[in-house]
């Protein structure tokens, strides 16, 4: 029993063609699923291959719009940098221009400071020769009046002036006079004043008509006389009152042309009416006199 039952449990083997065939099948199947692992692996990295050129792809369509956006924008700065260098090169030339309009300004302002300095120097010579022709003016004056006064000396003794030893009286104090002194002293007072006018080159306000005794004064200034009444002597008439009114008048009117002398010396005239005292001290002051006698 027992013999037969481990030769029932034997099976039968395989003939050796039949393992042929199943070892080609064995090895075909081997072959088959590697092929299938290096096609599947094969696969992968063209998957993974076409993924990146995917990839790729974006990152360039995107990079190239990035590029077109950058591109117009590097247009647009080169469009305003090119308005920009156009303006620079405007402001250049204006810069340029008015640097040239500088230069010939400051080349015009050096010859005029040249000649500026030129005319000072030639106006501080005039000044210095006027200043000498003014000093020689003024000599020549004070000569002139020096040598007037010695034909028409003024002298004063115990409150009384004289004009070439004949005493004149203040004009308020002509009664009981000597008529003929008075018209005398007047004579020489009234040729002195126009000399003097004539010697400062000062037009006197009232003018004088010189005869020796016989002098007169003329009014052009009050209106309400008339053309022959404007003329009134230096000189006495006895006759009517309307004569030493007259008279008077004409004291007066050359009374006040010392006055007008006096005030262009710069003297002040406290009583106009003192006739020889005002002259004297005229001649004193302009000239340095001393005429005391």
């Amino acid at each position: 029993m027992a013999s037969q039952t481990n030769h029932s449990d034997h099976r039968m083997s395989y003939c050796l063609k039949v393992l042929e065939r199943i070892h080609v099948t064995d090895r075909v199947i081997n072959r088959t699923e590697k092929l299938i692992e290096d096609t599947q692996v094969k696969l992968e990295h063209l998957l993974g291959g076409m993924e990146t050129e995917r990839h790729l792809r974006d990152c360039i369509q995107e990079n190239e719009t990035r590029i077109k956006l950058l591109t117009r924008q590097l247009e647009r700065l080169k469009d305003d940098l090119s308005d920009k260098q156009r303006i620079v090169d405007t402001n250049n030339r204006l810069i340029q221009d008015s640097s040239d309009d500088m230069d010939v300004l400051r080349e015009q302002m050096r010859c005029d400071y040249k000649c500026l300095e030129e005319k000072k120097n030639s106006l501080a010579d005039e000044k210095k020769k006027l200043f000498s022709s003014n000093y020689a003016l003024l000599m020549r004056r004070n000569q002139l009046i020096t040598e007037l006064y010695q034909i028409y000396p003024i002298q004063h003794s115990q409150g009384k002036y004289f004009i070439c030893n004949i005493h004149l009286p203040d004009s308020e104090d002509f009664k009981g006079r000597n008529m003929l002194d008075l018209s005398v002293a007047l004579g020489y007072v009234s040729h002195f004043l126009i000399m003097t006018s004539r010697f400062l080159d000062v037009p006197l306000r009232y003018c004088l008509v010189y005869y020796g005794s016989h002098s007169s004064i003329i009014d052009h200034i009050d209106l309400s006389l008339a053309r022959t009444e404007r003329i009134f002597p230096l000189h006495c008439q006895t006759g009517s009152k309307d004569k030493k009114i007259a008279f008077n008048y004409a004291v007066y009117l050359m009374n006040k042309n010392i006055s007008q002398l006096r005030h262009y010396l710069s003297l002040k005239t406290n009583d106009p009416r003192a006739t020889l005292p005002n002259l004297y001290t005229l001649v004193e002051e302009r000239c340095k006199i001393t005429a005391t006698g």
